[in-house]
């Protein structure tokens, strides 16, 4: 469930921040937090109570049937328990009513038995969806641990939610409103909208960066996204396992989602930032009447920035594996796996860092439907970069593995991607010729290839590649390109494996305003340098030369007089040379002979 601002810009409907109202203590908690460097450093309000409360003594009955209405006695239950710890025992404790929200006012410890202590929702088919349990601003430190959430009663369908006005919010099933909250081992299932939303709200409007520091850990949700929406803007369903709507420093481990219509997301437009870690969502189901691509059918969508991701595994969904939107830059993702999804392993739709990122099998909608990775610039130019460090791939549906397009908007984009053996049933790549900022190193079983995902060789170049000397050449007349006499004679040397002081020298030399090539053996002298060896012919000079031209001219030695050495021989092969004084060309042929030239 995504909140107002993305969907004022992309005429979305307004899902969580219809406005968003200030908060006036958020500095002041970062200035007295002291540095968050895990969930030891945030410690629970309610870590000593001063007494016990047992939800029995106050009328709660167990009733599975829902004939029961437990509203009152959780009411009483939970009003005793203000700043204390409040038992609840094995059971099922249904809310029978439209209104009976379970707000948690007051700072307090809720104690379930595990799974088997149930919350039920029963409230009247056909009524306005609500949360089953609201943890207000007013409840600070608040820990709630060890019971189940269900917020759809089987047979029952609700409306579109009015709990906290026209904000679709009102429809999450449990509403974490109170800074540093603490939740564990927890199970929450069948959210009209999100199972678990983290956001504080003001009325109608959600509160910037609200709540800090929340802390979930070892949590379970599914089939999220139950209501069916039949007004609006987004029709059908749209929901997630857990919703960082504006949590400022949340820290969300060890959470497992199975079949909502979104795994997770981290959203937009209310401050939300914080860190993930050890996730896995399963299963993300698709809404075809949800028209917006981002959506549903996604295991884990990220739209704000400065946010952390480590282990986290999407399989089977209907979607995309993940949605990595414009706004969600300066976040980095490590140990990604996305197994067998229907389009995408990820979508890139802004600048991100991936280490280690898997994926298996995509496109899994059908044959070369889709890439495995999908690039996408058609937002707005990228300022930053999209790195993704040992990228590995494995699938034989995928059209490309790597596919980055600017669409319309033509817009570049700069990024390095390294990666293993890369393919696609079409090509390993497909990159539009208006991005030229990325850049692709593919490592395969025969070495590195820099923009080649099919590398022949320990080191296989495809495209331009420059050599760029750091500093202006010397003059070939003052020093040897490729001998070690002095730097700069040259940048590019292509050596011998035995002799590396044999080398060819390349360079352009500035001196003389020529390109040099140089064959050497550094330190000693100057080697033969062989064009065409083995055949084929050898061409000099420019093609069709007009009889007017200054240049384009191939070249021999020239001396004044005849020549009198004897050439080193080379089979098959025979030495010119051409004589100024006497206006003769000479061949070596056993001994030097000429012809007269006029």
């Amino acid at each position: 469930m995504r909140n107002t601002i993305l969907h004022f810009k992309f005429s979305h409907a307004c899902m969580l921040f219809c406005a968003i109202a200030p908060s006036n203590g958020f500095a002041e908690d970062l200035q007295n937090s002291g540095r968050l460097s895990g969930a030891a450093e945030i410690q629970r309000v309610v870590s000593s109570p001063t007494g016990t409360v047992n939800a029995l003594d106050y009328g709660l009955v167990s009733d599975p049937s829902c004939a029961i209405d437990a509203t009152k006695s959780l009411y009483a239950a939970v009003a005793a328990a203000a700043g204390r710890k409040l038992i609840l025992p094995l059971g099922t404790f249904c809310l029978n009513t439209a209104t009976s929200t379970l707000k948690i006012a007051s700072t307090m410890e809720i104690q379930g038995q595990g799974a088997g202590t149930i919350i039920q929702w029963n409230a009247p088919s056909g009524s306005p969806a609500a949360p089953v349990i609201d943890v207000l601003a007013s409840a600070p430190g608040t820990v709630i641990d060890n019971l189940s959430i269900d917020a759809l009663p089987k047979g029952a369908s609700y409306t579109t939610p009015t709990y906290f006005g026209s904000n679709p919010w009102g429809g999450v099933a449990f509403v974490i409103q109170a800074d540093r909250f603490h939740g564990t081992n927890l199970r929450v299932s069948e959210g009209y909208n999100n199972c678990i939303g983290i956001g504080a709200m003001k009325g109608s409007a959600g509160v910037w960066a609200r709540p800090s520091f929340v802390i979930l850990d070892n949590i379970h949700t599914s089939n999220c996204g139950s209501g069916n929406e039949t007004s609006g803007p987004i029709l059908g369903h749209n929901g997630a396992g857990i919703d960082n709507g504006g949590g400022s420093g949340a820290i969300i481990s060890n959470a497992i989602d199975v079949q909502s219509y979104v795994g997770f997301i981290n959203d937009i437009g209310g401050g939300a930032y914080g860190t993930w870690s050890n996730i896995s969502s399963y299963g993300a189901k698709i809404d075809r009447k949800n028209s917006h691509l981002d959506q549903s059918g996604i295991g884990f969508a990220t739209y704000s920035p400065n946010s952390v991701y480590t282990n986290i595994a999407v399989y089977n969904p209907e979607n995309y594996g993940i949605w990595s939107d414009f706004y969600a830059y300066d976040s980095v993702w490590s140990n990604v796996l996305v197994k067998n999804p229907k389009k995408y392993c990820v979508n890139f739709k802004g600048p991100a860092t991936f280490n280690n990122l898997q994926c298996t099998d995509p496109s899994a909608a059908g044959l070369a439907a889709y890439p495995a990775l999908l690039i996408d610039t058609s937002g707005a130019p990228w300022v930053q970069n999209l790195t993704i460090n040992n990228f590995s791939l494995s699938g034989k549906s995928q059209s490309v593995a790597i596919q980055a397009t600017s669409r319309t908007t033509k817009n570049n984009m700069m990024g390095l991607i390294t990666a293993g053996p890369l393919s696609g049933v079409n090509a390993a790549y497909s990159i539009d010729s208006t991005i030229t900022g990325l850049q692709i190193i593919s490592k395969g079983a025969h070495g590195v290839g820099y923009g080649n995902p099919f590398a022949a060789y320990p080191w296989d170049f495809t495209g331009t590649l420059r050599a760029q000397a750091s500093a202006a050449n010397t003059s070939w007349k003052t020093c040897a390109y490729g001998s070690n006499a002095c730097t700069n004679s040259g940048n590019v040397y292509i050596a011998d494996f035995a002799s590396p002081e044999k080398r060819l020298g390349m360079g352009y030399d500035p001196v003389n305003d020529l390109f040099v090539f140089q064959s050497m053996q550094a330190g000693a002298s100057a080697k033969p340098l062989a064009l065409n060896p083995s055949g084929g012919s050898v061409q000099i000079g420019q093609q069709s030369l007009p009889t007017n031209a200054s240049a384009g001219f191939p070249y021999i030695p020239a001396t004044a007089g005849a020549p009198t050495g004897v050439p080193t021989p080379v089979n098959g092969m025979v030495p010119m040379q051409y004589d100024t004084t006497n206006h003769k060309f000479w061949i070596y042929d056993g001994g030097w002979k000429s012809i007269n030239v006029n």
